[in-house]
């Protein structure tokens, strides 16, 4: 997955359990970083499915993307990176997901 993700020029920042937490724009940005991190998406979703292991169960994949927007704050001449909380976002919208 790592390598799929880095194809598209993502970082991945974590991975988490069984999933796995990709920036695109960081730490260098593009014009185009939403398109790639769709690209990226729609590959893992092809990719994932293909892959074999010892036990013999299906692999599936699930894609979630959303902006995230980040800050440099100059507080008292001293820099402070300002980011939102991505994972707790994105627990968030995993249980609401129901009522969509």
């Amino acid at each position: 997955m790592a390598d799929t993700v880095a194809q598209f020029d993502g970082f991945v920042a974590k991975y988490t359990g069984d999933g796995v937490l990709a920036y695109f724009g960081y730490p260098q940005a593009h014009e185009d970083d939403p398109e790639r991190a769709v690209r990226a998406g729609l590959a893992l979703v092809e990719a994932v499915p293909k892959l074999t292991t010892d036990a013999a169960v299906l692999l599936q994949v699930r894609i979630g993307i959303g902006a995230i927007l980040s800050a440099r704050a100059q507080l008292r001449n001293r820099p402070s990176s300002v980011r939102p909380r991505t994972l707790p976002l994105g627990s968030k919208l995993w249980r609401s997901r129901a009522r969509w």
